[in-house]
């Protein structure tokens, strides 16, 4: 479950069904795509992971997960949040080793 990409581009949603867990990215802060995918993911009833590139990432250089600033920091917040959807879905205690680890 952890070895999974957990971005949203390389992911198609329902509209109804986010709206209907409210499932919601946390404002202001990077890496909140983690939260995010968690709580979809517990939230889903089914997925399906399609094993097919369908599109190409362009980088670039002023991209949040390349500027290294201290916005990086922001990892220690996303975690905590992660562990609030985990025990919302009560996973934490199956999962709490691998949380702290990350």
């Amino acid at each position: 479950m952890f070895e999974a990409s957990i971005t949203p581009w390389s992911k198609l949603y329902n509209h109804e069904f986010i709206m209907n867990n409210n499932i919601r990215f946390p404002e202001g802060l990077i890496f909140e795509d983690n939260v995010f995918f968690y709580d979809a993911l517990f939230c889903a009833k089914r997925i399906y992971f399609l094993k097919e590139f369908l599109f190409i990432r362009r980088w670039y250089a002023t991209s949040s997960t390349k500027a290294g600033d201290l916005r990086f920091l922001n990892s220690i917040d996303v975690i905590n949040l992660m562990i609030k959807v985990f025990k919302k879905h009560g996973e934490y205690e199956n999962y709490k080793k691998e949380l702290y680890n990350i």
